[in-house]
C-alpha cells in the first residue's frame, strides 16, 4: 500500500510539474508579444513623426517664406505697393513768340510754329513776349500788355520817353533780365540815302517805367 501511495503521489507531482511548465511556456509568448508591442509602438510613432515633421532648417525657411509672402500682401513688397500718383507740372510760359500780320493783328505761336492764334486786333508794332504776357504798342502813344490767351489787356505806360517817335520809325522790342529793350530807328524815305541814328529805351517791368538807355 505504501509503495502504491508513493507512486500515486509521484505521478501527481509529475502532472503538477508538467502543468506548471506548460503554463510557463504558454505565457511566455504572450509576454513576448506584449513586449514586442510595447517596443514597436513607440518606434512606429517616432518614425511617423520624423517623416512628417520638417527639419529645423526647413521650418525656419518656410517661416521666412511665409513672412515674405505676408509682407508682400501687406504692401511692403514692390509688387503690391500702390504707385505714387504723378502730379502734373504747371506748363511753362516760355517757348512763345509774337508777331503782327499785314492786317495789324497781334498773333502768338509756339517757337515750333504750332498754336498760332490772334489775341488782339488792330495794333501798331513792337510785339514782345515776357513770361505770361505779350507787350505791344497799340499805337504810338502807349505800351500795353495782354495775356498769352488774349485776356487781361492792360495799359503799361505812355511812350513819351521815346524821342521823335513817328509813323515812319521802326520800333522793335526784346525781353531780357526782367526788362524790355526797345530799339527805334527812322526809316528811309524813297530816294533818301541819309543814315539815321539808333536809339534804345528800357522798360522796367517791375515799375512799368520807360527810360532812355
Amino acid at each position: 500500500m505504501k509503495i502504491r501511495r508513493v507512486w500515486i503521489l509521484g505521478l501527481s507531482a509529475s502532472f503538477v510539474l508538467a502543468a506548471g511548465c506548460g503554463a510557463n511556456k504558454s505565457a511566455a509568448p504572450a509576454s513576448s508579444g506584449a513586449d514586442l508591442t510595447e517596443e514597436s509602438g513607440p518606434s512606429i510613432v517616432s518614425e511617423a513623426s520624423s517623416s512628417t515633421a520638417p527639419a529645423a532648417g526647413e521650418s525656419s525657411a518656410a517661416a521666412s517664406g511665409a513672412g515674405k509672402t505676408v509682407s508682400e500682401r501687406n504692401g511692403s513688397g514692390s509688387s503690391s505697393a500702390a504707385p505714387e500718383t504723378s502730379r502734373e507740372k504747371p506748363q511753362e510760359s516760355g517757348g512763345w513768340t509774337a508777331y503782327i500780320d499785314d492786317q495789324h493783328d497781334l498773333h502768338v505761336k509756339r517757337e515750333d510754329g504750332t498754336g498760332d492764334k490772334i489775341i488782339v486786333r488792330d495794333v501798331d508794332e513792337a510785339p514782345c513776349v515776357a513770361g505770361e504776357w505779350v507787350y505791344f504798342l497799340p499805337d504810338l502813344s502807349e505800351i500795353d500788355k495782354v495775356k498769352l490767351d488774349g485776356s487781361q489787356r492792360t495799359k503799361v505806360c505812355d511812350t513819351g520817353a521815346m524821342r521823335n517817335l513817328n509813323g515812319n520809325m521802326a520800333v522793335t522790342a526784346e525781353y531780357k533780365n526782367g526788362s524790355i529793350l526797345y530799339k527805334t530807328q527812322q526809316l528811309h524815305e524813297v530816294g533818301n540815302s541819309s543814315s539815321y541814328p539808333v536809339s534804345y529805351y528800357k522798360l522796367d517791368l517791375r515799375e512799368n517805367k520807360l527810360t532812355p538807355v
